[in-house]
């Protein structure tokens, strides 16, 4: 059973990830006790995503900060592994219409909620059980999207700016890692 900080961590996790959402404000609010007890518990966030996804299916929903890392993600001319095709193949579009195209969209960003909720729900907790003046720094990952992000960010953090934490765009897998001051060496501590 999850104890109440979790809970409580899990919940705001959950406010901060979907707070930004448009046209799904009521239907989403449901789900910030489930998936509170569930990432708290440990157990799967399978069902949830599922029926998140089935729910917003419904409905016409945008995510605008999901759009803002999309034109940057475009403008480079890479996207995150995280982030599945927002399209049928291109041999497939001309069976869609407009209309079925954008459902095809949505439903593939759809997940990347509950995946971002969780990656902040795991920072949180992992930074809450952190001493006062402890120093972090990124565990940067391989792709080269998360890796530019992180890199752009990783001095900030290091410096001790705590505003902008990963995950730094919808669906981001970047971690923070605890440093320890009286060694050269990292603290073998696990990501947060």
């Amino acid at each position: 059973m999850a104890d109440d900080i979790d809970k409580l961590i899990a919940e705001l996790a959950w406010e901060r990830a979907t707070s930004g959402i448009k046209g799904a404000e009521s239907e989403r609010a449901p789900f910030k006790t489930r998936f509170a007890e569930a990432v708290a518990s440990g157990a799967s966030l399978e069902a949830i995503d599922e029926e998140l996804a089935d729910t917003l299916a419904l409905l016409d929903w945008e995510w605008p900060w999901f759009e803002e890392w999309y034109q940057t993600f475009s403008g480079w001319g890479t996207f995150p592994p995280t982030w599945p095709p927002l399209a049928p193949p291109a041999d497939e579009i001309g069976q869609y219409s407009p209309e079925d195209l954008a459902e095809y969209r949505k439903a593939a960003i759809a997940p990347l909620i509950v995946h971002t909720a969780a990656m902040m729900f795991f920072r949180d907790r992992h930074m809450s059980r952190a001493h006062l003046n402890q120093q972090w720094r990124l565990s940067l990952q391989t792709d080269p999207a998360e890796m530019r992000v992180g890199m752009d960010r990783e001095p900030a953090i290091m410096a001790g700016d705590m505003s902008k934490l990963p995950p730094f765009f919808p669906g981001d897998q970047t971690r923070l890692k605890p440093v320890n001051p009286l060694s050269a060496e990292d603290d073998k501590r696990p990501d947060a």
